[in-house]
């Protein structure tokens, strides 16, 4: 069987966004600039690849590049002259106006395969302010046969000016048995229960669930889940239970407490546990939002969002205060 750089990068819940994508390539009606936006975890940057694929292929049929010719073997080899990705260079700093004087640069020469010149810039939201007032003269102005691809899962994080450029694509989570049917076949030991349950973890994102398996987020979510008991029932200290915690990506702590108080605060309002997503932690959730209320719930959830949306761009944390910070709120939600 030949290779296909796209079949190999289609996801099934992306099938109308790549539809309406590859109706416009037919139509002759490409926008020069797209901003690939929506939840982690939902493919957008194997989108880009995909339109990067069709459209370096000197023989895509269908939508579909071929695998077999010099632009599909350079692009599977990741040496494709006429591609070119702008990410940070390490992870958690910005993109540079450097980065970006370079990126105009690539979009001023001729492509070397005679086709198109694709760039993608992944997170687009990295891009310090100096490298976005520097993208605006290229986004206006592109060049000939130059599709700029901007992604992000967090669009506020971009220049008003970036997003009225680009024409945007959003990128929406697919139904929970599609999500689960497409885990299943990734990883073949998976079990409904379990498929369903890193699911709900990854906020029905098929993608980040299949990074949480591999990151074995169940057993980690697990001992968080151990150590929140713990503290609720005043059995290990703020401090302590920080250190426990130290090994354990904080995002996905912040992420799971979120998801928790989320539970809480339908309980307090409605008044029964049936809602709950989180169903084997209900009876903790439902004794600790009885005692809480609903304003206190409220209160702590929008704080922890805020310290989350900082630690999701990248800002100056101090992690272990951080997270004693969270702890100490979260054991007094059952001290009224």
């Amino acid at each position: 069987m030949s290779f296909s750089v796209s079949n190999e990068l289609s996801l099934p819940w992306q099938g109308p966004l790549w539809n309406h994508w590859f109706q416009q390539h037919q139509q002759g009606r490409m926008a020069h600039a797209y901003l690939l936006e929506g939840h982690k975890g939902l493919g957008k940057f194997q989108f880009a690849l995909r339109v990067a694929s069709v459209l370096l292929c000197s023989n895509a049929v269908n939508g579909s590049a071929c695998g077999l010719c010099k632009s599909c073997q350079l692009l599977k080899a990741k040496t494709h002259p006429d591609l070119l990705v702008v990410s940070p260079e390490q992870e958690g700093k910005p993109i540079r106006v450097d980065q970006v004087r370079e990126l105009l640069g690539f979009a001023s020469k001729t492509a070397q395969q005679g086709g198109y010149r694709i760039i993608i810039i992944r997170p687009a939201d990295a891009m310090n302010i100096n490298a976005s007032n520097a993208l605006l003269k290229c986004l206006e102005e592109p060049g000939d046969n130059t599709i700029i691809l901007l992604i992000t899962d967090i669009s506020s994080g971009l220049l008003p000016t970036i997003k009225s450029r680009c024409q945007r694509l959003q990128f929406t989570l697919p139904d929970p048995q599609m999500g689960r049917e497409w885990l299943m076949r990734q990883d073949t030991s998976l079990t409904e229960e379990s498929a369903t349950l890193l699911l709900n973890l990854a906020s029905q994102a098929p993608l980040l669930a299949h990074d949480y398996y591999h990151k074995d987020a169940l057993a980690i979510r697990q001992q968080v889940l151990e150590g929140v008991k713990a503290i609720t029932k005043r059995q290990v200290s703020p401090v302590s239970l920080a250190k426990q915690w130290q090994p354990i990506e904080l995002s996905l702590v912040l992420t799971w407490l979120l998801d928790w108080l989320s539970d809480m605060i339908k309980i307090s309002q409605l008044g029964c546990d049936s809602c709950c997503k989180n169903k084997d932690v209900t009876p903790m959730l439902t004794y600790i939002a009885n005692k809480a209320g609903i304003q206190a719930l409220y209160q702590y959830y929008d704080w922890l969002l805020i310290q989350r949306q900082h630690l999701l761009s990248q800002g100056n944390l101090n992690l272990p205060l951080l997270i004693e910070g969270v702890l100490i709120r979260w054991r007094g939600l059952t001290q009224r």
